[in-house]
Parts: C-alpha cells; structure tokens; sequence
C-alpha cells in the first residue's frame, strides 16, 4: 500500500535531524508506542519497557544473543528464527506439526520438544501467522500462557502482522494473559508498508530489568541508534491518527478481500489450506497429489516450488524454509504483490476500492493476474488428474 500522506509529510519535516539518539529509542518514540500498544491490545506498558531498533528482524537477532538456552519453534514458522538461533549457536527444537491439521500448534507437540529440552527455554510465536495465516484464539492463548508459566517458558510473541487481522477476530497478544513472561515485536513495516524505512521495536516484561540492560548492550555495539529522521517521523505513525488508523483498517480489508479469494479458488479444486485471519499469507499442502506429481519428478516442496515457476509461472516458497518436513508438498502463497506490481498499481488500487467497496466487482474487475494464476493453478491440478484414494 502507499505511504500515508501525513507520514511523508512527518518524514520531510523531520529530515533535518542528524544526530545520534538514545541508544533505547527516542524517548517520545518509545513513549507513544507505549500509548498506542497499551490501548490496542488493553496492556499497561512504561515507556521504559520499549526499544527501538532498525526493524524487528534485529530485534530478533539481539534477542537471540541476550537469552541463554534453547528455541522452541513451531512448524511452520517465518524463515529467519531458526538461521539466527543456529548463528549464535542456540539449539533449536521444532514443534512438529500435522498437514491434515493445517499445521496448527498444539499442546501434544509442544510438549515433546519441550520434555526434550535440558536447559532455559525460549518459545517464539507468530499471530497473525507468516506462513500459515492463522490466528490464535484468546482461549488457546490463555492455555499457552499457563502452561508457559508452569514450564518457565519466556515467549517471543511476534506481532508485526497484529495490526491486519480479517474479519473473523480480533488479534489478541499472549501478553494479555502471561505480562511477565512475553516480549512483544513490532514494527511499521506490515501495516503501513513502511519496510524500507527499518523500524521495529520490542515491548520487554516490566521486571526483564537485565535483559533490557542487555540489549541496550548489544543495540550500542551493532545498531548505535535508528536513524533519527525515521525515529521523529515514527511518532506520527503511533499517534492513533484517526486518518492513519482508517487507513490501517482500509488497507486490511484489502488484503482480507484478495487472500479470502486466493484461498476460496484454492479450496474449490480441493487444495488443503488453513483460511487466513489475518495478514496476506497462505499455506497450501498438495500430498493429495503426490503419486501424481511424484511421476513429474517431484517428490518434495523445493522440486514443487520450482516446477509451479517453470511450468506455470507461478511464484512460491517450499514448506521446507518454514521448517516443515521436505517431503511435506507445502507451499507459501503471498497475495501481497499481485497486481501491484508498481507504485502507480498501488495507488490505483486504492483510489479504485475507495470508489467501489464492494469485494466482488473489486476482484472481478481489477485483479488480471491474480486471475491467471488462479486458472494456472487450476490447470495443474487438472493435469494431475484425481488424487490417489478419491
């Protein structure tokens, strides 16, 4: 989606800002997150719980630095978690996942990485999810936060896709019922699309007083400071603007509309995918047709990824990045870019769902390629004939 018109304008004026800042964040940064994640998710957070860094993806890295012990890491889960773990030499223990449950995380499966693990541990979560697109419920979230509490489990709960849910619920953060014992990620790259502009920050328990002390150890080593224009014109963007807000919900009932279409086309033809909550991201699992692609050469995600490219020019990541099983014929679908391939498409397509709002004449009308790629898929499937045991 385009930049906010009020965030460029806050960016412009803020240019003229050169020097280095609180290695933690700019102080009325870190104050209107504090605000602005208080009232969203009804939490009361300091100021001095929150810090900035270029992008939550850091954040992320610092924190696998500053925590002793091991990962716990749900399958499938966003690429990254488990490569920076293995960097600073922290074990990590998948939480096995089941396909025909769309890989949703349960309490079984953690509990045998967990019954492994020897040392501290930390979980990290993601909801909305990156691939999955699932969402936790309050109920299996107050569950995860006893448990985590009788096991001693410090969660990573990442949320940078919390501020795009769909319509089926609300984003709830494990905070809520576990304070003590959750960190919160964020950033402005998600909802305002604001990725290029390396802004995240991390919501630290009020009592981690040492492991604050120690990422501010590790930002000033790495880091020093979030560049100072970005840090100002951040303000804005916490400020609860009732236009940015507006925008925010615009924007994701945008991608609600383009994902529930994707996974709509890909359930039609008898594709397994969980349905999206929230973000633009889908899973699909193909093993229906495994005999089928296997006489194609094609016995794992990798080899599908690669022959949906080459013979139907369709773009995926294998389920094998997420950290599901090789074999598993998963893939990750984003409805993020199609048809907005440039920024003049971007801007369009907003002023066109201003001007219509009405979902169907939307996709109908102004999504060629999404279209062709549906039918691409479509075809595949075709070839591949009816799934063994049908």
């Amino acid at each position: 989606m385009p930049i906010h018109p009020r965030l460029q304008q806050a960016l412009s004026a803020s240019s003229h800002r050169k020097g280095y800042l609180s290695v933690q964040g700019l102080p009325e940064l870190r104050e209107a997150i504090a605000s602005y994640y208080g009232r969203h998710l009804n939490l009361g957070i300091d100021a001095g719980q929150v810090i900035i860094g270029p992008g939550s993806k850091a954040l992320l890295f610092a924190l696998a630095l500053a925590l002793a012990g091991e990962l716990i890491l749900p399958v499938p889960s966003w690429v990254s978690y488990a490569p920076q773990a293995h960097l600073v030499g922290k074990r990590v223990r998948r939480v096995r996942a089941d396909p025909k449950r769309h890989y949703a995380l349960t309490f079984e499966a953690l509990g045998e990485a967990v019954r492994q693990s020897d040392s501290a541990m930390t979980l990290i979560i993601n909801s909305p999810n990156n691939p999955a697109g699932y969402m936790f419920s309050g109920e299996f979230l107050r569950a995860l936060a006893d448990y985590c509490r009788q096991w001693g489990i410090l969660v990573i709960s990442d949320e940078i896709y919390g501020l795009i849910p769909h319509a089926q619920q609300a984003h709830i953060s494990l905070a809520g019922h576990y304070p003590e014992g959750t960190i919160i990620l964020g950033g402005l790259s998600k909802h305002l699309s604001l990725g290029g502009w390396r802004l995240g920050m991390a919501i630290i328990p009020k009592d981690a007083v040492e492991l604050m002390a120690a990422l501010k150890v590790i930002a000033s080593e790495t880091w020093s400071a979030v560049s100072a224009p970005i840090q100002h014109a951040a303000i804005t963007a916490y400020s609860d603007n009732p236009e940015i807000e507006a925008y925010i919900r615009e924007c994701a009932q945008i991608h609600a509309v383009r994902s529930h279409f994707v996974w709509e086309q890909l359930t039609s033809i008898g594709v397994a995918c969980a349905e999206p909550q929230g973000g633009f991201y889908l899973f699909p699992n193909f093993d229906r047709w495994r005999s089928a692609l296997a006489a194609k050469g094609v016995t794992n995600s990798e080899q599908l990824a690669a022959y949906l490219l080459e013979h139907h020019h369709i773009a995926a990541l294998p389920g094998v990045a997420f950290g599901a099983e090789a074999e598993d014929l998963a893939l990750r679908f984003s409805t993020s870019y199609l048809d907005l391939e440039s920024e003049e498409a971007v801007q369009s397509y907003l002023q066109i769902w201003r001007s219509c709002q009405d979902p169907e004449q939307f996709l109908a009308n102004y999504h060629p390629n999404m279209h062709a790629a549906m039918q691409e898929l479509r075809t595949f499937i075709t070839e591949l004939g009816a799934p063994a045991g049908s």
